[in-house]
């Protein structure tokens, strides 16, 4: 009995502590009796103890890794051959000038040989060498010829719409410059007149100069105001130059020296002066005492 007692204690611990699914209320027919095989699978439910689901490592997060950033690409070098050919590295620009006024036209270039000016008409029919357009434009002073500078005075009306070119010659040569024009503002009626009473008066000092061995250039150089011309000459006599500015009023016919500069060789061996007496002939009187 006893063990009987001790069967059915050991019984309701065990479905206790299972949770086995059946009633906790018992009945007769569940108490095994005396001399009943005990047979623990028709009381007890296994109990099924799962291994716990394992909480997966959070992912520890990636650190980007920088993307290098590419060295710039260095420019390339540039190596300029000195091929020994001629070039030009600038074109006169054109010029605007009032009549009588003066002008200076610009070139450079490298690896040449020599430098020619050249003056044409607007189609390019005519084609002077600039050294010689005085002999077709009286009164024209030209100077720089074979210089990278030409410069042109006392320009006549007669020159508007007229160009200047550089001629570079040398190695692959010749090479021309871009063209240049001249524009020439027209001179008032008054002006021209004034223009030509100067070139009258020039002809004129020009004429007894040469008694005393002189040569008279053209006009270098013509300004004018009111109906009176300012203009300037040289006269040269061996090592002798003479510089001489003068005034033309053809309202008054009348044609003086202003102001002489007498130059021996390279040195001024005289003063720079107003003449006490603004005549002609006390400008030829100076020009007899060089000799």
């Amino acid at each position: 009995m006893k063990r009987t007692v001790s069967l059915v204690i050991a019984l309701i611990m065990v479905c206790s502590l299972a949770a086995c699914g059946k009633s906790n209320r018992y009945t007769s027919s569940d108490i095994p009796q005396d001399g009943d095989e005990m047979d623990f699978t028709t009381y007890v439910t296994p109990v099924n103890t799962a291994s716990p689901t394992a909480t997966p490592e959070p992912t520890p997060a990636q650190t980007p890794v920088p993307t290098p950033t590419a060295a710039p690409t260095p420019a390339p070098t540039i190596t300029v051959v000195n091929n020994g050919y001629v070039t030009i590295t600038k074109s006169p620009t054109s010029e605007v000038v009032d009549a009588g006024g003066k002008a200076s036209f610009v070139a450079y270039g490298s690896n040449f040989t020599a430098i020619t000016w050249t003056i044409s008409n607007a189609d390019s029919s005519i084609n002077y060498n600039a050294s010689e357009a005085p002999n077709h434009f009286p009164g024209l002073g030209v100077t720089g010829q074979g210089s990278s500078t030409l410069t042109l005075s006392n320009i006549p009306s007669d020159l508007n719409g007229w160009k200047v070119q550089a001629i570079f010659s040398g190695t692959g040569g010749p090479l021309y410059t871009n063209i240049a024009y001249i524009t020439v503002n027209s001179a008032s009626a008054e002006e021209q007149i004034a223009k030509d009473y100067s070139t009258s008066c020039r002809n004129s000092i020009a004429t007894a100069a040469s008694s005393y061995g002189f040569t008279t250039s053209d006009i270098t150089s013509f300004s004018y105001v009111s109906g009176i011309g300012d203009f300037s000459l040289t006269l040269t006599k061996g090592n002798w130059t003479v510089y001489g500015e003068f005034l033309a009023d053809y309202s008054g016919s009348s044609c003086e020296p202003l102001a002489i500069t007498v130059y021996y060789g390279s040195n001024n061996m005289t003063e720079t002066y107003p003449l006490l007496e603004q005549t002609l002939g006390a400008f030829y009187n100076v020009l007899s005492q060089l000799s």
